[in-house]
């Protein structure tokens, strides 16, 4: 696999990591270690499937779950100088997505304000928790974090693709000039 370089796909590695340092994500994936976590974290989409052009239930059932970081379509990174002085350095912002994807556990599959609560809960220590590193080297200097989306996957889907949650989270850094 290609290793992130330049300004777009490092600002996406610096929240991957931050993300996989976040207790909250690494219980959630069952993870205790910075790399286990990493390893259930990919840049824009899971790795291709082994067959075909569509991934089986069992390859989501053992990525999930899993989380996605990847620039958001509309200033998701800018460059910006102050001076015409071309030897001043440039500042970065941007905004990255996140999307946590999350197997719904038989046992609450029925009651779907549980499957909601438990998720929600998860997913708000995790913004917390981001908050919490945000600044810090090698972390990015997060300005907000917002909701982008939440949904659970279509009933009718759930023979292919399992019976999951989906949350987004867009994620403001650096210096936004609007």
């Amino acid at each position: 696999m290609t290793a992130p370089a330049g300004p777009i796909s490092l600002a996406q590695e610096r929240l991957r990591v931050m993300l996989a340092d976040c207790t909250t994500f690494r219980a959630l994936v069952g993870a205790t270690t910075q790399e286990q976590a990493l390893s259930r974290l990919f840049h824009d989409a899971l790795p291709p499937p082994a067959r075909g052009v569509e991934h089986t239930l069992d390859e989501l059932r053992s990525y999930r779950p899993f989380g996605l970081v990847s620039t958001y379509p509309q200033d998701g990174h800018t460059l910006v100088r102050d001076t015409a002085d071309r030897n001043a350095g440039a500042e970065e912002a941007g905004r990255l997505v996140i999307e946590i994807e999350w197997d719904v556990p038989e046992t609450i599959a029925n009651d779907p304000a549980e499957a909601g609560l438990r998720f929600n809960n998860a997913v708000g220590q995790i913004k917390q928790e981001l908050f919490a590193l945000a600044g810090v080297h090698p972390y990015l200097a997060i300005s907000e974090i917002g909701q982008a989306g939440y949904f659970r996957g279509p009933e009718e889907q759930q023979q292919t693709k399992g019976d999951y949650l989906v949350y987004q989270l867009f994620i403001e850094w650096g210096q936004q000039r609007r």
